[in-house]
C-alpha cells in the first residue's frame, strides 16, 4: 500500500512555526516508520521544510496517487485542510483521506 503522510505549515500570519519549519513532526515519523515496518511504502512531505503552498502540495499528492493520504493537524491548519480535503476526494476518489492529531477529536468526524 502507498501512503503519503503530511504535515501543513501553520499560517503565516499566525507567526506559529512550532514544528516543522526547524524539526519534522515526530509523530508523523514515529507512524511512518511503523507503516514501513509492517511493509507499506510511505512519502512523508512536511510543507514547512519543502517550503511549498498548498496547490503544490495538492498536485504533488495527486502525482503520488496515494492509497491512503494522513494529514497531522492541530487545528492552526484546519481550514486550509478541509478544503485540500475536498479538492483531494475529488481528484483521488479511491484514496482514503485520514486526519490525525487533536483536531478531530476536539470537532468530531460528523463534520466531515
Amino acid at each position: 500500500m502507498k501512503v503519503c503522510l503530511v504535515t501543513l505549515t501553520p499560517d503565516a500570519d499566525l507567526g506559529s512555526y512550532r514544528i516543522g519549519r526547524f524539526m519534522e513532526d515526530l509523530g508523523v515519523a514515529y507512524l511512518a516508520s511503523a507503516l514501513e515496518q509492517a511493509g507499506h511504502h510511505v512519502i512523508v512531505v512536511d510543507s514547512a521544510m519543502i517550503r511549498v503552498d498548498d496547490n503544490s502540495l495538492v498536485q504533488n499528492i495527486v502525482e503520488v496517487n496515494p492509497d491512503v493520504n494522513g494529514f497531522s493537524d492541530s487545528g492552526e491548519t484546519f481550514n486550509r485542510l478541509c478544503k485540500m480535503a475536498a479538492f483531494l476526494k475529488k481528484q483521488l476518489p479511491e484514496c482514503y483521506l485520514v486526519i490525525g492529531d487533536c483536531m478531530p477529536t476536539i470537532i468530531g468526524s460528523t463534520n466531515f
